[in-house]
């Protein structure tokens, strides 16, 4: 009995108890005095009904209680066992499909489980490391001991850099992320391990910190035979060479001085040596005004590549490999840097972004120092002539100017600092050294500024930011000299300031450059869609993970509908807006889950996991539909709309990806041959879908 039925009858109970105690007392009183027994038993049933019904009644609503209580705790239970699958699965996805390796390993480092970029980063293959020791792709066993130590230490380890070996022997930098997995026991298992190869970024990070030492060392000193002395020392850790020279151009332009070079000796070069530049390899550098790279079997050979060379020495002692790069200070070629070596094809492309950079340091060094030599004669003059003195400051290409070392304010500027700062001479005179200076550079003097004072150092220099009158900051290369002699009380300061912003941006551009190409790896940059390369190794992990899960897997491949008519009647620019148009129509029509890709030309391909051809039909219908629906205008008053074909298939494991993206491509064929704009997959695939959907064919 329910709630609603067994509360009017405990109402009527209790109405037929109180006519009946009622009664009793009537009868006891009135009518029957002696039948005061009989009433009082019948009483007595009333009151036992009574309360047998309120128990009956309580006991009902306890039983509902704990019922609902059961249902509440099933929907939980279901509730979290579905949260645990969705973990689950975004958990093997990431682990399957993430750039970095990943790897699993027991207690005692047995592989467990690796995932393809584990494999590629190794070079080495899942099934035959699988229950493998992960030791063997240590370099040294020791690091071995001290990152199982460093595990157990912190329960974990993040970006550990290791030297990692792999199956072919090369050797390689690593990050390592590792910590323990635990069983829902909560015991552990083993390790779960994060693998990313940083070898690319460590060589970047010495080449910066070579560069950056070797402009230190150029802004340390005004001794430009210091300055080729140590920057060859640095740039041997960057470009092997066996012999590196400082062409420098004589002033009748038709013969070069050889200023500096380290390494094996060449007859009739020694350094003071001129040579004619006619007939000669660094006429060949010259007249190129950028670096270049020159691999010779001979003599001969040499001077069939470049039939203007006549003889080269080097190639004679058995050079075989030469970098040559021009040395450019402020748009003027003043001589060559040379780096050779006997080894054959010994320089890549690298090596000739770095001897530029580096070229380009030692270019700007010795006209700092060819200029800074020039200032230091004006000087030595200064009292014989100080109107020379002044002509020459104030034409001088860099900024100069005299400052006064306690007060930071200027007796003297030129011309060429007035406009690196946007200030008139009479705006800059009235205002002092720290005042134009960039607030966060305010620090870089204090320790210079004391050893000069003590008379420790000579001059020194260094790079920092002036804040221009309109606000914006200019970089620039600061050589500060005393104006004292050594024991005085420190007066004046000479400072020699070039303009460095072109420089400076031109790194971060550099940087910017270098990051851009990594995205357009893999990025196509028109549709900003994935490209074919991108492609083939996704489609390669999807299909390993569908024959190892049986999950279905399905591929589609669409193609413009007359599109090279479309380009061939308005132009390739309204070609490439219909490609982009597309591509977004994709995107918008895919779960996050998919991935659609650029496969080539007109030709796109979408890879849809853990989907089944008839599904696959469904999206494919959207695209198709949704893309019929872009209205495209090449031309003033016309509205043009663009179809596209596609044909979709599911995997059929375990075939091979280029039958079954081969698979895929016929049946996108077939339907450009059955009329173009539609979708064409199987037939049972189409039967299948007939019996589930309405949509028409």
């Amino acid at each position: 009995m329910n709630e609603t039925k067994l509360l009017p009858s405990l109402l009527r109970v209790t109405f037929l108890v109180l006519i009946a105690i009622a009664a009793f007392l009537y009868a006891q009183y009135v009518i029957l005095p002696g039948l005061a027994a009989l009433y009082a038993h019948i009483i007595g049933i009333g009151f036992g009904v009574l309360i047998i019904g309120a128990t009956a009644y309580r006991v009902q609503k306890k039983q509902e209680k704990l019922l609902r209580e059961k249902i509440d705790a099933n929907e939980r239970r279901m509730q979290s066992e579905a949260s645990f699958r969705g973990v689950e699965e975004n958990y093997r996805k990431l682990f399957f499909e993430s750039m970095d390796g990943i790897c699993k390993t027991t207690p005692d480092g047995k592989i467990v489980e690796v995932n393809q970029a584990f494999c590629g980063i190794l070079g080495c293959d899942a099934d035959h490391i699988i229950g493998e020791s992960i030791t063997q792709f240590y370099d040294n066993p020791e690091d071995r001991v001290a990152f199982r130590g460093a595990i157990e230490k912190s329960r974990g380890v993040k970006n550990y850099e290791l030297i990692q070996k792999r199956t072919d022997g090369t050797r390689i930098v690593c990050s390592i992320s590792s910590s323990f997995f635990f069983s829902q026991k909560g015991e552990p298992e083993g390790y779960l391990t994060i693998l990313r190869d940083i070898t690319h970024l460590k060589r970047s990070e010495q080449e910066m910190a070579v560069i950056a030492q070797i402009g230190r060392l150029i802004g340390s000193t005004m001794d430009i035979g210091d300055v080729y002395e140590r920057f060859a020392d640095e740039a041997q850790k960057l470009i092997p060479f066996d012999r590196i020279s400082v062409n420098l151009f004589d002033p009748d332009g038709k013969s070069i001085t050889l200023a500096y070079l380290s390494g094996f000796d060449i007859a009739d070069r020694t350094p003071g040596t001129s040579i004619p530049l006619a007939g000669s390899v660094s006429e060949l550098f010259m007249s190129r005004r950028s670096g270049m790279i020159i691999h010779v079997e001979n003599l001969e050979d040499l001077i069939r590549q470049f039939p203007s060379v006549t003889d080269s020495l080097a190639v004679r002692a058995g050079v075989r490999s030469m970098i040559g790069v021009p040395l450019i200070y402020r748009g003027e070629e003043i001589g060559i840097l040379h780096f050779r070596s006997k080894t054959p094809n010994a320089y890549t492309e690298r090596d000739l972004r770095l001897a530029e950079r580096i070229g380009a340091q030692i270019a700007g060094a010795i006209g700092a120092a060819k200029l800074f030599a020039d200032l230091r004669k004006t000087e030595m003059s200064l009292r014989e002539s100080e109107g020379r003195f002044r002509a020459l400051v104030e034409q001088a290409e860099v900024g100069v100017a005299e400052v006064e070392m306690d007060t930071g304010r200027f007796h003297m500027v030129n011309r060429s600092l007035c406009h690196m700062v946007g200030m008139t001479r009479e705006e800059l005179m009235a205002a002092t050294f720290l005042a134009i200076t960039h607030p966060e550079d305010l620090h870089l003097h204090e320790a210079n500024k004391a050893l000069l004072a003590a008379g420790k150092i000579g001059h020194y220099s260094l790079e920092k930011r002036y804040l221009r009158k309109d606000g914006q900051s200019v970089w620039v290369n600061l050589t500060v000299s005393p104006l004292w002699k050594p024991g005085e009380k420190p007066g004046r300061n000479m400072i020699v300031v070039e303009d460095i912003t072109d420089r400076k941006r031109t790194e971060e551009a550099l940087k910017e450059s270098e990051k851009r190409y990594r995205e357009l790896s893999i990025i196509d940059d028109l549709t900003q869609l994935y490209n074919s390369r991108h492609f083939y190794f996704h489609l390669k992990n999807e299909m390993e993970r569908s024959n190892r899960y049986g999950q279905p897997l399905t591929l589609l491949l669409l193609d413009l509908d007359n599109f090279k008519h479309y380009n061939d009647t308005y132009g390739h620019v309204e070609g490439d807006q219909v490609l982009w148009r597309l591509g977004q129509v994709v995107k918008r029509c895919l779960r996050e889950t998919d991935f659609a890709y650029r496969y080539g030309g007109e030709e796109f391909t979408v890879l849809l996991p853990v989907t089944t051809s008839v599904e696959g039909f469904i999206t494919a219908e959207r695209i198709r539909t949704e893309f019929r629906k872009e209205r495209f205008t090449p031309a003033p008053d016309q509205v043009v709309h663009v179809t596209v074909s596609i044909g979709l298939a599911q995997y059929k494991p375990p075939e091979e990806m280029k039958v079954f993206v081969h698979r895929v491509d016929q049946l996108m064929y077939q339907g450009k041959k059955n009329g173009k704009d539609r979708v064409c997959c199987e037939p049972s695939a189409q039967e299948q879908f007939k019996e589930q959907s309405s949509l028409p064919f």
